[in-house]
């Protein structure tokens, strides 16, 4: 999943030519700050969501979590849109997925269901923002003079907050006996330090951000992803937040047991030879 949508190193390019031959000129005025504006957009929905967590509501402060990731999906495509990237942009945006997805979901499980572990609850909720944390500074990095690239190294911190807003919310749009929910925060709590250790991890995940990857992926089969997406629509139409928890906790997992796969099959071409 989207990182999985943080925006790249905003770097001054050659001018593209436009259709007339001439080179296309970068935004100016209030639409070169536009980029930036969402990015602060971001950064308000993720201060008011933890201002929602203080005031008992957690699912707002869930929904909060979603809006800043579709947020975070669009500035980064705007700023290569106006052509108005820049460094300063770059690291504002890092700084806004601290708050927006690593302080605030920290927060919300942390009242949600993680405070009754006292000190160990917030020691699970802390282990979100440290690694989300240590992930942003690595992925600026790596990315740093580098292109595009089809994976990320480690889970996208993205990922590990749409795990936890989507937990919040499938779980709110359930009633489950007493047995049941008293196992919540103890899930919670596993959650946290599983996501943590996947964030600071070498494990390689699919960038979803790429392109190039996707268009390869469409014009090989069209119809298999066709039917996918019809499938997947269909699903959300019905238990909408199951099927996104799911669908994020897949991209979770996909990572580890990529990387089983690929270490079991190079054992079995080691022992071949």
């Amino acid at each position: 999943m989207p990182e999985m949508n943080a925006r790249e190193p905003r770097q001054a390019t050659e001018p593209r030519p436009t259709a007339c031959g001439g080179p296309k000129p970068a935004a100016s005025g209030w639409l070169a700050h536009l980029p930036n504006l969402v990015t602060m957009t971001s950064l308000c929905s993720g201060f008011a969501g933890i201002l929602m967590v203080m005031d008992g509501r957690f699912e707002h402060a869930a929904l909060a979590i979603l809006l800043c990731f579709f947020l975070d999906g669009i500035d980064g495509n705007l700023a290569r849109l106006t052509r108005s990237t820049s460094p300063l942009g770059a690291q504002l945006d890092s700084l806004v997925d601290v708050v927006a997805f690593g302080v605030l979901p920290s927060i919300l499980l942390f009242k949600w269901q993680l405070h009754a572990f006292g000190r160990v609850g917030a020691l699970g909720a802390f282990a979100v923002v440290a690694c989300g944390v240590y992930r942003l500074a690595r992925f600026n990095v790596q990315q740093s003079g580098t292109g595009k690239s089809s994976h990320f190294t480690g889970l996208p911190i993205p990922s590990t907050a749409l795990a936890l807003a989507t937990l919040c919310l499938f779980w709110h749009s359930i009633e489950l006996g007493e047995q049941v929910t008293q196992l919540l925060p103890g899930f919670c709590l596993v959650l946290c330090l599983l996501l943590g250790l996947l964030m600071i991890s070498r494990v390689p995940y699919l960038s979803l951000k790429n392109p190039a990857l996707i268009r390869a992926q469409l014009r090989a089969h069209p119809a298999r992803w066709t039917m996918a997406v019809a499938g997947v629509a269909y699903l959300l139409g019905m238990r909408t937040w199951l099927v996104s928890f799911s669908l994020v906790m897949a991209y979770v997992i996909s990572g580890p047991t990529a990387a089983l796969l690929a270490s079991v099959r190079s054992m079995e071409e080691r022992t071949s030879l």
